[in-house]
């Protein structure tokens, strides 16, 4: 085998790996694919930056508890949690962490905002939607 059979080989390889890619990307991906629904991400939470510092640490409390045990189930809760996450970002949030200077309040169900707050001893100090309140100890 000659060093020009062996590169057109590579070449020919080259090709066929390219359009396999350029298939899934332009074709296959976009046919199966659903986007996800409701508001951009960072819209919701929009209202939540200004209230709250812009890196450091604060807490995060909720009405439903997140699974720890990894698992291929849906979990509402957690896809809350790291929504708010990426939104928040660089700032960290601490899971159900009542004893931070600030604490962020989101529920699913917006009637238990207060009941929730009421539950960690937190008082509002700024509501950022009807779910979604930044908290602290009296």
């Amino acid at each position: 085998m000659t060093p020009a059979r062996i590169a057109a080989a590579i070449a020919v390889l080259a090709a066929v790996g390219f359009c396999r890619t350029a298939y899934f990307h332009f074709v296959a991906e976009p046919l199966h694919e659903w986007p996800i629904p409701g508001p951009p991400i960072d819209g919701q939470f929009r209202a939540l930056l200004p209230l709250l510092p812009r890196a450091g640490e604060v807490g995060y409390v909720t009405d439903e508890p997140i699974l720890m045990a990894p698992g291929f189930e849906y979990q509402g809760a957690k896809q809350r949690f790291l929504q708010l996450q990426y939104a928040v970002a660089p700032l960290v949030l601490r899971y159900d962490d009542d004893g931070a200077a600030l604490v962020v309040a989101n529920v699913a169900d917006p009637a238990r905002l207060e009941a929730v707050l009421r539950a960690h001893g937190l008082v509002v100090e700024a509501r950022a939607g009807p779910s979604t309140a930044v908290a602290r100890r009296p």
